[in-house]
C-alpha cells in the first residue's frame, strides 16, 4: 500500500479537488491512503515540527518503508521515479509511507526514520501543493510502467 501523509490542515478547495482526482486515478491501480495529521498550531516557532514529528512517528510501523519529502532530498526524472517506485514497491515489505512536513518541515527524528529523501522542487511548496504534486507524480509513474500514453 501506498500511504501519503501530511502535516496540516487542507485549505484550498481547488488544490483537494485535484489531489482527489489523483489519489482516484492510482487508487484503481495500487492501494492508497492519504493521511492528515494536523498541523502543531498554537505551538511556539521551533516546537511546531517537533509536535507534528511525534504525530508522524506514530504512524510509521517498523515494517513500513518512510519517505521524507525535504528540500534537500533526491530528484528523479519521472522515468527515474517510475523506476525507483516499482522496485521500491516490490521490496519494501510492509507500507510505501510519503511525508510531508508543515511549515516548518519535518523534524530531525522523522528525517532520520525515513529510508529516503526526495525533493519534488528547490521551491518550497505549501503542503497541499506539494501533496498534488507528489500525486500526480506517482500516477505518472504508474502509467510509465504499464505503458500508458498519459507520461508523454
Amino acid at each position: 500500500m501506498i500511504r501519503v501523509i501530511w502535516a496540516g490542515a487542507s485549505r484550498d478547495n481547488l488544490l483537494g479537488e485535484l489531489a482527489a482526482r489523483y489519489a482516484g486515478r492510482i487508487a484503481r491501480r495500487v492501494p492508497l491512503r492519504l493521511e492528515e495529521i494536523g498541523a502543531g498550531r498554537g505551538k511556539q516557532p521551533g516546537q511546531v515540527a517537533a509536535w507534528e514529528g511525534r504525530k508522524f512517528l506514530a504512524k510509521l510501523p517498523a515494517a513500513s518503508f518512510p519517505v521524507a519529502l525535504e528540500a534537500g532530498g533526491r530528484r528523479f526524472s519521472s522515468e527515474q521515479f517510475a523506476a525507483w517506485l516499482e522496485g521500491t514497491m516490490a521490496r519494501a515489505g510492509g507500507d510505501l509511507i510519503f511525508m510531508i512536513g508543515g511549515h516548518e518541515g519535518l523534524a530531525p527524528d522523522v528525517s532520520r526514520r525515513a529510508r529516503e529523501r526526495f525533493s519534488l522542487s528547490a521551491m518550497t511548496l505549501t503542503h497541499e501543493m506539494a501533496r498534488v504534486l507528489l500525486l500526480e507524480q506517482i500516477y505518472r509513474a504508474l502509467t510509465i510502467l504499464r505503458g500508458e500514453p498519459y507520461h508523454h
